[in-house]
């Protein structure tokens, strides 16, 4: 098997060439050749998506025109099969697409379904922060129920930690010029920020079975927010103001294109996953021209 490199059209591809090439995918890496056009050096992020590759049987090839759509390289694209909890959300996600746009968006949930909780108890776990530092039932706005604890004590005696998060007006501008919406939305997201070891005990709670700690963290700690906040940005450095808007757990993917748009959902997915989070497919929609009911070529500020 060999693997063909062919170039993607981006923001990148306009100054930074990338040739097309056949190459041997047998070590797990391809290289590739580019061509800088600008008279300075540039620098891309990484992860940044310049080219497709493609695996193909050099034998199987003649010289006859191809008449049948090549397939895109992914993890077991041809025999995985989309799950039903993603099927729904390709099916919200497809109302303004055409049927080449929906399988595009399919290869690409498929390629990235890891980054997906697959039911209510399947979350994924940070790992690159954990959160240093009763029963209060509260209901989410999807009706089910959040379990939280009286922390005012001990956010007493807590040093406030103040991190900024994004503001509406800053918000607007960046999506300036946007023409795709697309929002995540993680699965119970403070659930997936480990507790420090020696803060555990901090977060303890009393209930008719006994003493408990907290293993990951809880809703209602002062610092919580900061914490979180700064978890995702880490998680998204290089991508957040260009690629996509973060508020603590929901993350909102803007381009002006749907190719772009495609590029910066695998990137934003490939991050999510890379560092152990899910993303809970029932919150989240792609594609979109509107958000809470706005359309955003009408609000946003040129």
């Amino acid at each position: 098997m060999n693997a063909i490199i062919e170039p993607i059209p981006s923001k990148h591809t306009e100054t930074l060439l990338v040739a097309k090439a056949l190459g041997d995918p047998s070590g797990g890496q391809v290289p590739i050749r580019m061509v800088n056009l600008n008279k300075y050096e540039q620098i891309m992020q990484p992860f940044t998506h310049i080219a497709t590759c493609e695996l193909i049987d050099i034998g199987s090839v003649s010289n006859k025109p191809r008449t049948e759509k090549l397939r895109r390289l992914s993890s077991c694209d041809e025999v995985k099969e989309l799950p039903s909890l993603l099927q729904d959300l390709k099916l919200r996600s497809s109302e303004l697409l055409n049927e080449g746009q929906i399988d595009q968006l399919e290869s690409l949930l498929k390629r990235h379904d890891q980054a997906f909780s697959k039911n209510k108890d399947d979350l994924g776990r940070a790992t690159v922060i954990k959160h240093k530092i009763d029963n209060v039932p509260a209901t989410k706005k999807d009706g089910s129920t959040r379990i939280c604890i009286d922390f005012r004590p001990v956010n007493g005696l807590t040093i406030k930690d103040s991190y900024p998060l994004c503001r509406i007006d800053d918000s607007l501008d960046a999506l300036k010029g946007s023409k795709w919406l697309s929002v995540l939305d993680l699965s119970s997201g403070y659930w997936q920020v480990e507790m420090d070891e020696n803060d555990k005990e901090k977060t303890a709670f009393t209930s008719i079975k006994g003493l408990f700690h907290f293993n990951v963290m809880p809703m209602g700690l002062c610092n919580g927010v900061a914490t979180f906040q700064c978890l995702m940005e880490y998680t998204l450095a290089g991508l957040n103001w260009q690629t996509c808007l973060i508020y603590t757990d929901d993350i909102i993917v803007f381009s002006d294109s749907f190719e772009s748009h495609l590029s910066r959902l695998s990137d934003v997915l490939y991050r999510i996953a890379q560092q152990g989070l899910k993303v809970s497919p029932k919150n989240v929609v792609c594609f979109r021209n509107k958000f809470l009911s706005l359309d955003i070529l009408s609000q946003v500020r040129v």
